[in-house]
């Protein structure tokens, strides 16, 4: 395996992630396109802007391509406001996810994101998980999230839904 140049940004692309304002429409849609069932957290905790909302998730695999469906609290500002669909039935790409294998290779994405002057929406870390949004919507639409999972995350997405 070849050793990838310090200058670039890293991680395997492995995710889409979606903003939707109805997650059970949303999976419903989803299920017509081969994604037959999701693992789901409801209501999660969320802060955003120093304010406490409620977050609910999906996910599946559709071959090697995880999906995101993320339902955010629409009171609540958010790095998801400018994604939310007009509708209860549509979905919006929000980010595309990129894997990030180790440390290494985690301080190597940081430091081109800073070298880069890319600005970093939000960012956090918790014991199971290292990420990041970096905001290319003025080049590209959407958010890059760059995430670092640790042994149980990586034990979490192993046990999500898989669909050829």
């Amino acid at each position: 395996m070849s050793e990838r140049p310090e200058q670039t940004r890293t991680g395997a692309f492995f995710q889409l992630g979606y903003v939707v304002r109805d997650l059970d429409r949303a999976m419903k849609t989803f299920s017509r396109r081969g994604v037959e069932r999701f693992s789901t957290i409801r209501d999660a905790p969320f802060q955003a802007y120093g304010q406490e909302g409620r977050l609910s998730l999906a996910m599946a695999y559709l071959g090697d391509l995880q999906i995101e469906l993320i339902q955010p609290d629409l009171e609540l500002p958010s790095i998801y406001t400018s994604s939310i669909p007009p509708d209860l039935s549509s979905v919006r790409l929000h980010h595309i996810g990129m894997w990030v294998e180790d440390q290494a290779e985690w301080d190597r994405v940081q430091d081109s994101i800073k070298r880069d002057g890319m600005p970093i929406a939000q960012q956090g870390s918790m014991p199971e998980v290292d990420w990041c949004y970096v905001d290319y919507r003025a080049e590209t639409g959407h958010y890059i999230e760059y995430i670092w999972p640790h042994e149980g995350q990586r034990a979490y997405f192993a046990s999500l839904p898989r669909f050829p």
